[in-house]
């Protein structure tokens, strides 16, 4: 459920430095966890990963895919969130010839997320 998650709270400090795993099964698009208490002054040592996850340029944002949905935990903030992502819309090219169309420009959009 939306918020309902086990969550690392407490008084101090924490570093993490090793690998998170999280199970990501039975939940809906659009929910956010919050995984680690934002009051904990917490810290995420050169060894810290999250399992199946990607860090993104900003090294502190980490992102899965898994068909349509797309989760992502942030450093941050603690939160895990999920979104879906909506099935690819491709709209042809219209053809005032008898030539084969050609594909969609690289720079038209294709996919919609929420």
């Amino acid at each position: 459920a939306n918020g309902i998650s086990n969550e690392l709270t407490g008084f101090g400090s924490v570093t993490f430095d090793g690998t998170f795993s999280i199970l990501t099964a039975a939940v809906t698009s659009g929910n956010s966890w919050n995984l680690i208490d934002i009051s904990l002054t917490k810290s995420f040592g050169a060894n810290f990963a999250v399992a199946g996850f990607s860090c993104q340029p900003d090294a502190f944002t980490w992102i899965m895919t898994s068909g349509n949905q797309i989760w992502t935990f942030s450093e941050v903030t603690g939160n895990l969130t999920l979104a879906s992502c909506a099935p690819p819309i491709v709209t042809p090219a219209p053809v005032a010839s008898a030539t084969p169309p050609t594909a969609a420009s690289p720079d038209s959009p294709l996919t919609s997320c929420s």
